[in-house]
């Protein structure tokens, strides 16, 4: 038997786990491991051929550009795995001396975090990028309608927008 241990909050709990168990674990991640390699190697998903797609890349980098040059606020909308590869994404590769425009991630439908965030953005200077890996996700719908109406009511609407699906 190997004995580990699981920390939680402010106490240490020891949990018996049997060897046969881990030697499970081991033996079906030693198979999918196998799996994902065979896919990786066929590039038969989608999933690994990605990471070497550079086509789109122009069109980001101008868009990117644009948002930069003309933006003092970008708000990106998303929910889940969406939201968070963003965050990430921006946190990995924003330098220290970053200068464009303050990034601010919403990832639900609460009526107050919208109202508390556009209460000091100004509409003309602000921009959205609004992600869906669907592009069906009502969240995320349901959210960007309510950036439309709110900046409607401020201005003749939004000056940039940008989906990503």
């Amino acid at each position: 038997m190997i004995e580990t241990y699981y920390k939680q909050k402010l106490y240490t709990e020891k949990i018996p786990v049997e060897l046969n168990v881990i030697q499970s674990y081991k033996k079906n991640a030693e198979k999918s491991l196998i799996s994902i390699k065979r896919e990786c190697k066929s590039k038969s998903l989608s999933l690994f051929r990605i990471p070497g797609e550079t086509s789109d890349i122009l069109a980001i980098e101008s868009v990117a550009e644009r948002y930069c040059d003309n933006l003092d606020n970008v708000v990106v909308l998303g929910t889940g795995g969406s939201i968070l590869g963003s965050r990430a994404i921006c946190a990995a590769v924003r330098p220290a001396q970053y200068s464009g425009p303050r990034m601010h991630f919403v990832d639900n439908i609460d009526p107050e975090t919208f109202e508390t965030l556009f209460h000091d953005l100004k509409p003309k200077r602000t921009g959205f990028i609004v992600i869906s890996k669907s592009g069906r996700t009502m969240e995320t719908i349901t959210q960007f309608l309510h950036c439309l109406n709110i900046f409607r009511a401020q201005t003749d609407g939004l000056k940039s927008a940008l989906d990503i699906t």
